[in-house]
């Protein structure tokens, strides 16, 4: 198995950032301060 440059984990966890962001901006009136947390930290993570 190919071995990215960090760790081979890190894609997915990728994706569940994008699909927990997903799921909060379809919520935002409800997690508005916890979407701007989660969309804050995926950015940090880029």
């Amino acid at each position: 198995m190919k071995t990215d440059k960090k760790n081979p984990g890190d894609k997915f966890i990728f994706q569940d950032f994008k699909k927990l962001k997903v799921s909060f901006l379809t919520n935002l009136r409800n997690h508005e301060s916890i979407n701007y947390t989660i969309t804050k930290a995926s950015i940090t993570q880029l």
